[in-house]
């Protein structure tokens, strides 16, 4: 009762996870390559996840792009496992992931080139300390 009535209420709308300023800064510094898949799934599987937990309406993603998702985030298979069971080069699934991070982060938080410049770096512990 309570879930199909708050579905009602958000019936159109699509929701936006909550990152952090520094996770914002990771999950970019990821699509722009200069960290790892790895060293940043914990935000992107906060991204992965709030994807799939949205309403239908809301998934932009194709099937194939679902599907990596699904292995590789989702059920934490390896790079050679995936690249086995979709009989893919694994070059090919590592820049297929980076575009798909990239759709999800560009439909969550739409940022222009020149914002990024200025997210990238500049985020500091700073903004969670209380200076009081």
């Amino acid at each position: 009762m309570l879930l199909s009535s708050y579905e009602e209420s958000n019936i159109n709308q699509c929701s936006t996870p909550s990152l952090t300023p520094i996770q914002l800064e990771r999950i970019i510094s990821y699509i722009e390559g200069y960290m790892t898949y790895e060293s940043c799934s914990d935000v992107i599987t906060i991204l992965v996840k709030h994807y799939w937990r949205n309403r239908e309406k809301c998934k932009i993603l194709n099937k194939d792009e679902e599907i990596l998702t699904i292995l590789k985030t989702l059920q934490g298979h390896s790079w050679d496992t995936i690249t086995y069971i979709l009989k893919t080069r694994k070059i090919k699934l590592l820049d297929d992931m980076k575009k798909i991070v990239s759709k999800l982060l560009n439909t969550y938080y739409p940022l222009l080139e020149k914002s990024i410049d200025e997210i990238v770096g500049k985020t500091s512990i700073k903004l969670y300390i209380d200076t009081k």
